[in-house]
Formats: C-alpha cells, structure tokens, sequence
C-alpha cells in the first residue's frame, strides 16, 4: 500500500514521469514524450484509407504508441473549427470521441487541451494560423534543440508537451 502511494505520488505529485503529447488528425497525427521533464522522442503516426477507416486506424496506431510508451498521462488538442470547414471538424470530432472511448477503456488517464490554452502557455497566440504555425516551429527548435524539418504537427505535439510539462508541475 505505501509503495503504491509512493509511486502516484511520484507520477503526479512535482511533476509527471512520462506524458505523451498528442497533435491528433485523422491522416497525420504528431506525438512528442517526455520523460522527468525532459524530450525523449518525438515524430508522426500516418494513417491511410478513407473516412472512418482512416479514423479507426489512426486510433489504432495512437493505442500501439501508447502501449509502446506507457505514459502516465496522455495530453491531446481539443478540436475547433476553422475556416468553417465542417467536414475536418466532423472528421476530428469522430477521432476525438474514438479515443476518449479508448483511453477510458484502457484506463489512460488524459487531458484534453484548448489550442488556445497551450499556445498562450508558449506565447504563440497572437497572428494569423501560418504566423503561429511558424512561430511554433522555430520556438519549439529552440526550446528542445531539434531540426523539425518544417512540420509544424510535430511543433504542435511539442508545444502541447511544453504545457503539460509545466501544467503537471503545478499538480
């Protein structure tokens, strides 16, 4: 019993172990991990198919990574709407609700996060999306040290990591 104690205490009390950070799309999904704090790995998962296969999927290959992993927390994006485009936004709304229905299942705690919230936590949330979106990829280069080759998904996954790095710290 104390041992237990002591290990939740270690997961969530000063600071998470192992957080795995999600910037979640039906066809391109970026992760970043990181371990006491610091960045151990980052990349894509990329699914194929159409429509709710591509879905399906693309939970599936989240849920390998997650069983790869063995995260102590796993922070996604809330989704919104932009440009109006409703299709996207049913698209993500469905991921989104697949893999709620998994991490409950899998009993993986998680928190889901306003773009809005982890951009002002780096200081990105003013401009337009592709002022943001670059801002994200040079800021996230520098904080970790990485060459992020442009992709601004797996900056997206950083910038959500940085936030949950420090939002667990505060627990």
């Amino acid at each position: 019993m104390l041992i237990s104690l002591l290990k939740q205490a270690q997961k969530f009390g000063g600071g998470c172990t192992k957080i795995l950070a999600i910037d979640q799309a039906s066809r391109h999904s970026a992760f970043s991990i990181g371990v006491n704090g610091k960045l151990t790995d980052y990349g894509e998962l990329n699914a194929n198919g159409e429509g709710d296969d591509r879905i399906y999927e693309m939970a599936v290959l989240i849920k390998k990574k997650i069983k790869q992993v063995k995260p102590d927390v796993v922070y996604f994006e809330n989704i919104q709407l932009q440009a109006g485009n409703v299709s996207v936004y049913q698209m993500l709304a469905r991921l989104q609700g697949e893999l709620i229905f998994m991490f409950k299942e899998m009993k993986m705690p998680y928190k889901i996060v306003a773009p809005v919230t982890w951009k002002a936590h780096i200081g990105i949330c003013k401009g337009k999306r592709d002022v943001q979106k670059q801002a994200c990829i040079e800021l996230m280069q520098e904080k970790y040290g990485v060459d992020l080759l442009g992709n601004d998904d797996v900056a997206d996954s950083l910038g959500i990591l940085t936030y949950a790095i420090d939002n667990e710290k505060e627990i």
